[in-house]
């Protein structure tokens, strides 16, 4: 036992101290931070485009996209400020005070009428002041995205039924304070409108695709709304017909559910345990690499032969593969305090996290979560083990792995079916397959798969990890020390 001791906390130094290893459980931590900062920079980096619009219909369309900019600002404006405080301001204390602010606020980011109630109370700068005496300690001031979109007048020179004119204009056309651009100049002849009557939008490159599908919608909305006017409806009247949208609301009509309306955080607790089974296999991936690389590394260095002179092969099998559940182990930890971590400094995603947490640690999925785990671990080391054994060069391991992977990522070709019927009969087809068993039940647990197949899962599961285990031992008894100009020793 001290031996197994012995080489199992040398396997697990050797593990967890190499470069490799920090650079994999480094992965999600620097995922994470990455994840929260890039779609701040991405809104930087996006440039603002203006366009001059020429509008040759007289149907007031220029008026009706100036609205429609104005409208698209504030939008922009109040999701972004939503989601600043909901994670900096004290929202109970908001609903208390200030109703008709947090209904703003916490309304669906499609909510049409709320972009109306911005505009009644002053703008987005204006509801931003009623959520400032609400805010927690140490959260900076908001700061209003930029605007997507500029609309600049055409000058009197621009000839828009003349090509050549269109593209000397963008070649004269000076930036405007900010620096920005000139992006496009859309033109609406006379009969715009009609069935084959489109818009010409002009370019110079793919950035104005963007562009193009907000005009497009705006003035498609603007002429469904001059027809209602036309037939007899009153300006009001069109508009709320074109502002209207149909919602559907959904329940939650699982065993465990309350009947309430489905929220984000019923949705986090759906995707939770299928997220774990995801990390859990990364997990034993990194791990199964790893100990393929140090028995590789002491057969090439002939450091197992100084050790195979104080243990067992046995016990240095056993050893290895406790150190690399060591490591396992390790990785689970630093990623699970990087996320409760990073959800006590994120404002309300600390309660998406919890959610996330109570459907993980639920007597009903993580006991047979982690059994399962276990046996993948001993399914998948075991076989990588057996690939290091009876190769005597890194190449030749590299030559077995290659194979090996491709039946092991098998099942992720099928990932979206066995996420819409987990329970069907592709899913209960593989989780009869030894080496896809763990896994795929630990994805379906969440889907009241039926007993039988959880039973018999397990067991075939539990089978295949100790004829893995097994047959590694052999088959390292009989490779552990390399025979040079002969085969491995017997």
């Amino acid at each position: 036992m001290r031996d197994l001791w012995l080489v199992a906390r040398r396997e697990y130094a050797h593990f967890v101290l190499r470069r490799g290893f920090l650079i994999s459980m480094a992965i999600v931590p620097v995922w994470i931070v990455i994840a929260s900062i890039l779609p701040r920079l991405a809104e930087q980096a996006v440039p603002i485009l203006s366009f001059v619009v020429v509008d040759q219909s007289g149907k007031g369309l220029t008026q009706a996209i100036d609205v429609s900019l104005a409208r698209d600002d504030t939008r922009n404006g109040l999701d972004a400020l939503a989601a600043y405080a909901k994670a900096s301001a004290n929202m109970d204390a908001l609903k208390e005070k200030d109703p008709a602010a947090f209904a703003i606020l916490d309304a669906e980011p499609d909510d049409r009428s709320q972009v109306d109630a911005v505009q009644a109370l002053g703008g987005v700068a204006a509801l931003a002041d009623r959520v400032k005496p609400y805010l927690k300690p140490g959260f900076p001031a908001f700061t209003a995205p930029p605007k997507r979109f500029i609309r600049i007048e055409a000058p009197a020179t621009l000839n828009a039924n003349d090509p050549a004119s269109i593209k000397a204009f963008f070649e004269s056309a000076p930036s405007d304070a900010n620096g920005v651009k000139l992006s496009s100049v859309l033109v609406l002849p006379a009969s715009f409108g009609a069935k084959d009557a489109p818009g010409q939008l002009w370019a110079r490159d793919l950035s104005s695709q963007r562009l193009q599908r907000f005009l497009e919608a705006n003035l498609t909305e603007r002429l469904q709304r001059n027809q209602m006017e036309a037939a007899g409806l009153t300006p009001d009247a069109a508009r709320d017909i074109a502002y209207f949208d149909a919602h559907v609301e959904r329940f939650d009509a699982s065993p465990d559910g309350a009947g309430q309306p489905i929220a984000v955080e019923d949705r986090v607790r759906s995707i939770a345990p299928l997220a774990l089974a995801g990390v859990l296999f990364f997990v034993v991936f990194i791990s199964s690499t790893m100990l393929l690389g140090s028995v590789i590394e002491d057969k090439s260095t002939r450091v197992i032969e100084v050790i195979l002179s104080c243990v067992t092969p046995n016990t240095l099998m056993t050893g290895k593969l406790l150190g690399a559940a060591g490591a396992a182990l390790t990785i689970v930890l630093v990623w699970g305090l990087t996320v409760v971590g990073f959800a006590l400094f994120s404002g309300d995603m600390g309660s998406l996290v919890k959610a996330g947490l109570g459907a993980i640690a639920r007597i009903d999925f993580l006991p047979l979560a982690l059994v399962l785990f276990v046996l993948a671990f001993l399914i998948y080391c075991s076989m990588f083990l057996i690939a290091a054994s009876i190769a005597k060069t890194p190449q030749d391991a590299q030559a077995y792995v290659g194979p090996l992977m491709m039946v092991v990522y098998l099942p992720f070709f099928f990932l979206g079916v066995l996420l819409v019927d987990p329970n069907g009969w592709l899913a209960s087809l593989l989780s009869y397959i030894p080496i896809y068993s763990p896994f795929i039940l630990m994805m379906r647990l969440t889907s009241e798969p039926p007993a039988f197949d959880v039973i018999a899962g397990t067991g075939i599961a539990l089978a295949m990890a100790l004829f893995m285990v097994w047959l590694a031992a052999r088959v390292y008894q009989r490779n552990a020390v390399p025979v040079e100009g002969g085969p491995s020793r017997g």
